[in-house]
């Protein structure tokens, strides 16, 4: 896999995360805390700055090495807006799932839309996919916005495939693909 290690787009900038960077992720990791423990298995509780700083460094050490998270930054300002990346792949086809965040105070800007939009044509054009997924509780509806605006096809739900974030309750999983990035909307 040949993902670069900086994806630019007209208003963004998506690097691989960098120790420098674990500040700005704590922060907005507590300003978004509310609306990401519904969805995200790592936000079950309230990291302390250290854990923040420890994940920053583990993410920077593995990049390419089974992760790709990609941070993303409004290019003007330099402000941390959320995370992408390749939170699920398999080479021998090549396949690639995204997953995706974004901080309270960013949302309802596109930003998202605009950083899958870019991660994505990298997985067709520098990864050589054949396929990238988006999957996400059926119940995420800011998660299916994002797929269903880019173009991705909604190829069915698994039901009770897997628990919540909550590892407490069964969720049910929409899953959504693009087989060429001649699929995509942008």
């Amino acid at each position: 896999m040949t993902l670069p290690n900086i994806l630019h787009t007209p208003r963004l900038l998506l690097r691989k995360p960098e120790l420098e960077d674990a500040k700005a992720i704590h922060e907005a990791v507590l300003e978004t805390f509310d609306d990401l423990k519904p969805w995200m298995g790592w936000a079950q509780h309230i990291p302390t700055l250290e854990e923040t700083i420890t994940h920053t460094s583990n993410s920077n050490a593995r990049w390419g090495f089974g992760e790709n998270r990609m941070l993303i930054f409004d290019k003007e300002t330099n402000e941390f807006i959320g995370s992408t990346g390749f939170i699920r792949y398999d080479t021998s086809v090549p396949k690639y799932e995204i997953g995706y965040w974004c901080r309270n105070s960013k949302k309802q800007n596109g930003y998202i839309k605009e950083a899958v939009l870019a991660l994505t044509k990298a997985a067709f054009e520098h990864c050589m996919a054949n396929r990238v997924e988006i999957k996400c509780d059926v119940d995420n509806y800011r998660s299916k916005k994002v797929a269903e605006s880019l173009g991705f096809n909604y190829e069915g739900c698994h039901t009770n495939d897997g628990l919540k974030a909550d590892r407490l309750n069964l969720r049910s999983t929409a899953i959504y693909a693009v087989t060429n990035k001649d699929q995509l909307n942008g």
